[in-house]
């Protein structure tokens, strides 16, 4: 037997003994539970609390690293792993909802899927107003550690401003719990939100309370065609401005450098797309207040959407990159302060055209995002891969944002860190993740400054 191999069988003969034979993968199976290319050592599936913890704690004390896994959604999302000995599966623990509709609130397992979480919500009249990347896919856990808001973060805040309480295994394997299940109940510094958009670095997410809210009485999507990018997010930034601005605004830009089937180039397509949530009366009247002014603004068309055009055109737009139809390609997001959005995606423009590279682009004007989707293996290379991501950090910092990758293919990470430069918080953030994971086996390298 070889070393490596010796090396996988004793991990797996260590984990066999700190769980049922059951809670262990098959070595054959571990491939499917591969990260960027990088296949675990050893997979275990815990079907319980109860049987995590000593997985982890075992994991600790041999100083092991660690990926987290729920459905694998998004584990695309951060650095490639630079060493993957367990990969630790929640996909058996049960999911579990316990909803308290007269509180507005619910407290539910990390393995529930934020999809059936929403149904739940739904037949009390009730939801949790957030629409992250995947939303169909992700388990509530997923949701949580990678911290990506959707479009309705807008007006409803984002995933931090939602969790009341948490439930969190820590690296050494011991639970413990922040926060509560009612609102008014955390005082002083709530350790359990340091959870939210850490990738599972400072501990493993069991359970969240969170805050709902009542479903709109009227859903009503419009969407306004222009000429250009800029005029739109002009646009945009006026309509924000007005008593009648939606809950949610994207604005998006398919196509740029798209060739047709006779070689020539094709325009691409811009359109805004707001949504309204509010009573029927009030969203009649802010559809017209929305038609007029976005039709001086320079709207070729301004049209509401049917309603499951509208829900598919949403969730097109929290998808965009990361749909499995998008194919293969590099995903950037920019962020910056609401103003500088219409330089910042010009830039972005500029870039894809003056390298003549196709692209579309997402922009939120009032989040202060835009998100930036190259399409096509050619991002594999490392050196291409590189080069790109540098212009659009460069755009970024010009009007003092920051540019994150969020898909790229694993070769093209090769060179690459996809989080960039953090700032003066990393000193802090080290000092936390050596607090609250001291041997560093929790997705290990992934997270920003190689955390």
């Amino acid at each position: 037997m070889n070393l490596v191999a010796g090396t996988q069988e004793h991990k797996r003969r260590l984990l066999a003994q700190a769980l049922p034979p059951e809670a262990v993968a098959a070595p054959a199976d571990a491939t499917r539970y591969a990260v960027d290319g990088v296949t675990p050592q050893t997979v275990a599936l815990p079907t319980s609390v109860e049987q995590l913890a000593p997985a982890l704690r075992l994991a600790h004390e041999e100083g092991w690293a660690v990926q987290v896994w729920g459905k694998g959604s998004l584990m695309e999302y951060g650095n490639s792993p630079k060493r993957l000995d367990v990969v630790l599966s929640l996909e058996r623990l049960p999911a579990a909802i316990d909803h308290a509709p007269g509180d507005l609130t619910v407290t539910v397992n990390a393995a529930t899927s934020l999809k059936a979480l929403q149904e739940t919500l739904a037949r009390a009249g009730q939801w949790l107003p957030v629409d992250p990347p995947l939303a169909q896919r992700q388990t509530l856990g997923g949701v949580l550690a990678t911290g990506l808001n959707g479009p309705l973060s807008l007006a409803c805040g984002g995933l931090r401003d939602m969790v009341i309480g948490m439930r969190v295994a820590g690296a050494d394997g011991v639970v413990a719990k922040s926060g509560g299940k009612v609102v008014k109940n955390v005082t002083g510094f709530d350790v359990g939100k340091a959870h939210i958009g850490a990738l599972g670095t400072l501990g493993v997410i069991l359970e969240a309370s969170l805050k709902v809210a009542p479903l709109p009485q009227r859903d009503l999507t419009l969407v306004a065609l222009f000429d250009s990018l800029d005029q739109a997010v002009l646009a945009s930034h006026e309509l924000l401005a007005h008593p009648a601005a939606p809950q949610a605004l994207e604005v998006a830009l398919v196509g740029v450098n798209r060739r047709g089937a006779d070689g020539g180039l094709r325009p691409p397509t811009c359109n805004l797309y707001a949504r309204l949530l509010a009573s029927d009366g009030a969203v009649e009247r802010r559809f017209r207040d929305c038609e007029g002014l976005l039709t001086r603004h320079g709207a070729l068309s301004v049209q509401p959407a049917g309603s499951n055009a509208a829900v598919a055109t949403w969730e097109w737009l929290a998808d965009f990159g990361w749909d499995p139809q998008a194919g293969h390609g590099l995903l950037v997001r920019m962020g910056c302060l609401p103003s500088g959005v219409g330089e910042m995606a010009a830039a972005a423009l500029d870039f894809a055209r003056s390298a003549q590279v196709q692209a579309s682009f997402v922009a939120g004007p009032g989040r202060g995002i835009v998100r930036a989707f190259f399409p096509g293996l050619r991002w594999s290379d490392p050196q291409t891969a590189m080069e790109a991501v540098a212009r659009l950090r460069q755009a970024a910092t010009g009007v003092g944002g920051y540019a994150v990758v969020e898909r790229c293919p694993p070769q093209g990470k090769a060179r690459l860190d996809v989080w960039g430069d953090p700032g003066p918080a990393l000193p802090l953030m080290r000092r936390l993740k050596e607090q609250m994971d001291p041997r560093g086996i929790l997705n290990r390298g992934r997270f920003v400054g190689g955390m």
